[in-house]
């Protein structure tokens, strides 16, 4: 089931639709509650093709650098080769908060490191910002949601932070103990493009390792059955870009079938149930409508 899962993923392409696609199918009923889990935890694999992007951009960086641009007494300059942390992470933040193209960001970061632009010390605390500003999205979608799928999401990304941190943690502390050892001391450009790299794998290691124990034992939870539990809050992620052909025509027919189950129930027969419980049907509902509007 592991492996089936994990070509499952693979075969998304992309982290951010994986991890919808997981959302989503958990909370429609699309997806079997284990496997969603485990397709959420190893949407991380989909960044395995940025790694032939790292290596394109080290194969034959683009010509120029900033110094030609600005002068190598810009401030801007001087700013780019200090080794201060907090400054270069905000841009990285804001930057990838404003236009949410982390991957591009990323790509940008390690061409300017390629072509020793850059500090090294600039460019982890400007990966840091990126890697930040695209759990803050999580974390702030999560809220959005309700019932199950919202503890499904807020446990992965609250978890995917705390890795982000060890990760950032690690790897600074790393640098300036091989920094202390002469790693770096070849040249202005020894080692530092590897060093960025493996630093990029750490994050994603990290992070899968993490939201993975926490999965494999989350998913053996049983779920209470009396338990009302509000579904089909995920209907406001749906994106008809971001989704496969494949999911949104199954998420199709399970939306019909649920909505015709919804306005099959009669105003006589809910006579004598808690009013909570009514309020959910209507609330379910109203979500299923929204999400057939997004298909349609």
């Amino acid at each position: 089931m592991v492996i089936q899962n994990m070509m499952t993923v693979l075969k998304k392409i992309f982290v951010q639709r994986t991890q919808l696609e997981a959302l989503i199918g958990m909370d429609f009923g699309v997806t079997e509650r284990r496997a969603g889990l485990m397709q959420l935890c190893f949407s991380i694999l989909n960044r395995w093709w940025f790694l032939l992007v790292i290596g394109l951009i080290v194969a034959n960086p683009i010509k120029g650098s900033v110094h030609q641009i600005w002068g190598v007494d810009s401030s801007l300059v001087n700013m780019m080769f200090d080794e201060k942390i907090l400054i270069p992470f905000i841009i990285g933040a804001v930057v990838a908060t404003v236009i949410p193209l982390p991957l591009v960001w990323l790509a940008c970061v390690f061409i300017l490191q390629a072509q020793g632009d850059v500090h090294l010390v600039f460019s982890l605390a400007l990966m840091a910002g990126i890697f930040f500003a695209e759990i803050r999205k999580g974390l702030k979608k999560s809220l959005l949601l309700q019932g199950q799928v919202r503890r499904y999401s807020l446990w992965f990304y609250g978890l995917s932070l705390i890795s982000y941190i060890a990760a950032g943690y690690l790897q600074f502390n790393l640098f300036y103990y091989l920094k202390w050892a002469g790693f770096f001391n070849g040249s202005m450009t020894e080692n530092r493009y590897e060093f960025l790299t493996l630093s990029w794998i750490s994050y994603s290691v990290i992070q899968i390792t993490v939201v993975s124990v926490w999965g494999h034992f989350y998913s053996k939870r049983t779920e209470e059955p009396n338990v009302w539990n509000l579904k089909y809050s995920s209907a406001t992620l749906i994106s008809n870009w971001l989704l496969s052909a494949s999911f949104k025509q199954d998420l199709k027919l399970v939306v019909q079938s649920k909505l015709k189950e919804k306005e099959a129930v009669k105003v006589e027969e809910t006579k004598g149930f808690p009013r909570k419980l009514l309020e959910m049907h209507e609330e379910e509902k109203t979500f299923l409508q929204y999400a057939e509007h997004q298909l349609s």
